[in-house]
């Protein structure tokens, strides 16, 4: 079994629900995740992806602030026990993949 660690992210934005849920939707297979999984009903997107480098998964909560802006909730779990990542976190890559292709 895969040793694995998490890393969260939180994004701020502006704009309503609906186009943040599509537009990260598009953000994940511009990134090359896999099995992009999306729940409309409760905002959430899954993902994974598997490279010969990196194995791991991100999930993304979409939810809205007091303040009217909306709160993009990133997770990522990646497997650790390889030696790709001695050199580089699993974890910052998927979160980088990720925020990277966001527009």
């Amino acid at each position: 079994m895969a040793i694995q660690k998490s890393k969260v992210e939180t994004f701020q934005v502006s704009g309503s629900r609906q186009d943040w849920l599509s537009k990260c939707e598009k953000a994940l297979h511009n990134a090359g995740f896999k099995s992009v999984l999306v729940n409309s009903e409760l905002s959430l997107l899954s993902a994974k992806i598997s490279t010969l480098t990196l194995s791991g998964s991100i999930k993304i909560f979409i939810s809205e602030s007091d303040s009217g802006f909306i709160n993009l909730r990133a997770e990522s779990s990646a497997n650790i026990d390889n030696i790709y990542a001695l050199f580089r976190s699993p974890n910052n890559k998927i979160l980088e993949m990720f925020s990277k292709n966001i527009q």
